[in-house]
């Protein structure tokens, strides 16, 4: 291989801005780990919930922790029926409750 000498050195090559497109924020990735926590309690297991979601239970419970990624939020999303804005935001309700209100739904099913 031939090489060209002169007496400046080569131009380093510009470095690229590396935009990382497949990470959640801190604010997504605690609200997809309080959405986790909801649907777990939804779907009655983290087994359940995982195998909705076709994924091991052990990456949900590390998502659960915080450690969680846009595909596996699109994924329990898909599997829950949501949307990835219900999922990565704060609009949680609790499992189990009106959407509206917040009112508990078991309580009002009770027979009198």
């Amino acid at each position: 291989m031939l090489r060209l000498v002169g007496k400046d050195p080569p131009p380093k090559p510009k470095g690229k801005r590396h935009i990382d497109v497949h990470s959640l924020t801190a604010s997504e990735s605690k609200s997809f780990a309080l959405s986790l926590r909801n649907l777990r309690v939804a779907f009655g297991s983290w087994r359940k919930l995982a195998e909705a979601a076709h994924v091991n239970m052990s990456t949900l419970k590390r998502a659960a922790a915080g450690r969680g990624s846009v595909g596996l939020a699109w994924q329990v999303a898909k599997a829950a029926g949501l949307t990835m804005e219900a999922v990565l935001t704060t609009k949680l309700t609790a499992a189990g409750s009106c959407t509206m209100c917040g009112r508990s739904l078991v309580a009002s099913q009770k027979a009198p």
